[in-house]
């Protein structure tokens, strides 16, 4: 009994702590929700879309999980919204380079923050970069780069980067385009489009969303020194023909083969997948209402290995309390 009345005031103590989660309304915003709300944590979640608010607003008490509707451009609404706040989370990217927001959001965003949180130093920042992989020198992994040193450069020890690999989960989109791809070649007789070369052969480490949730929590604990630069992998080293066969396994398309096809072949098929009207078209030949169009996630097909760091790194979590991609692809119901 006394146990838990402990926990219970442990727990009425972290829900005073307040917590912003900026572009929070996406994929890994929804994990990470989920968890700090169990730990009890009361969450806001700052941004234009309502796709997921529903979601998010049942994962915890009532009152616990708050939306503020506004563009992550609106460097002022932000600025307003972030003075009675503990810790501010920075998962608003984009990916499109010609998107007229492309430098403000990937550049300007993080680095304006990162300034608010000089000026209130009672304010804790963990912005989200990405794990840098090797032959895929694309705007967004340079802006994300030069934002990450430059945050850490800062020696400001209330700021925190967090660098993930390739994620995976409950309506990803890395999964879900290979199963949409592999449902496309099937259906139009193609195969599997690869880069050519050793890039197929070498190794990521996918790791779950729900995992990476995990390591923040464990941060924000104070478990862990905050003021660092964390890689996020998965404890499976993979290769981009491993998810190949088990997906399509999965989805009953083994007779689905791969082909491997140059660079600049890869880059065409990219711009063939991203054409809107091909979107269309595709979706009716499918007679699939939703499924991954994006074709950023092309850029994993030409991948040659994630940072060298990278492989030899120990996880924050234990391996066994890590989930397995192989072991989520084959319980997943979603492809």
């Amino acid at each position: 009994m006394v146990k838990n009345a402990i926990i219970a005031i442990n727990k009425k103590i972290i829900y005073m702590i307040k917590i912003l989660i900026i572009g929070g309304n996406g994929f890994i915003g929804l994990h990470l929700v989920k968890t700090l709300t169990e730990k009890g944590y009361n969450i806001t979640i700052y941004d234009k879309s309502h796709v997921e608010y529903s979601k998010l607003t049942m994962c915890g008490d009532v009152g616990q999980v708050n939306f503020v509707s506004g563009d992550v451009t609106d460097f002022e609404n932000i600025k307003q919204n972030i003075y009675y706040i503990d810790y501010v989370i920075n998962l608003a990217i984009i990916y499109n380079e010609k998107d007229k927001n492309f430098n403000k959001i990937n550049y300007d965003l993080p680095l304006y923050i990162s300034s608010l949180i000089n000026r209130f130093t009672h304010i804790k920042f963990i912005n989200f970069s990405m794990m840098h992989i090797n032959s895929l020198e694309t705007k967004l992994m340079t802006k994300k780069l030069q934002v990450e040193k430059l945050l850490y450069s800062t020696m400001n020890k209330n700021i925190c980067v967090i660098k993930p690999g390739v994620v995976f989960g409950e309506h990803d989109h890395f999964l879900n385009f290979f199963a949409t791809l592999i449902k496309f070649c099937d259906i139009m007789q193609i195969k599997f489009p690869i880069i050519k070369g050793e890039q197929y052969k070498k190794i990521l480490y996918p790791i779950y969303a729900g995992d990476i949730a995990q390591i923040i929590a464990t941060l924000l604990q104070g478990e862990i020194h905050f003021h660092q630069i964390i890689p996020c992998i998965g404890n499976t080293p993979v290769t981009i023909v491993d998810i190949f066969k088990e997906i399509s396994a999965k989805i009953n398309r083994k007779h689905v083969d791969y082909k491997e096809i140059s660079y600049q072949s890869m880059q065409k098929f990219k711009k063939f997948w991203g054409n809107s009207l091909m979107h269309f078209i595709i979706k009716i030949f499918m007679r699939q209402k939703e499924f991954i169009i994006d074709s950023h996630h092309i850029d994993f097909l030409n991948c040659k290995e994630i940072e060298h760091y990278n492989v030899s790194h120990q996880n924050i979590l234990p391996n066994n309390k890590m989930k397995d991609i192989f072991d989520f692809i084959n319980k997943t119901e979603e492809f």
